[in-house]
């Protein structure tokens, strides 16, 4: 899963790192990416995320 999310906590933690940690503390996979959605290079970096981790797209949420 690849988890994006440009946010911040106001410790500093990412949010999408959050996320990710509590993923893989299930034992499944993920990776996050920090990218806005507002734009098409954000949006394209997005797939090269999931394709460059996981090899391929199964599902696409937005």
């Amino acid at each position: 899963m690849v988890v994006n999310d440009i946010g911040v906590s106001e410790n500093g933690t990412k949010f999408a790192d959050m996320v990710v940690e509590e993923i893989r503390a299930m034992g499944k996979r993920a990776v996050p990416n920090y990218g806005s959605v507002g734009s098409m290079e954000g949006g394209a970096a997005i797939i090269k995320t999931c394709v460059g981790y996981f090899g391929k797209i199964d599902v696409l949420v937005t």
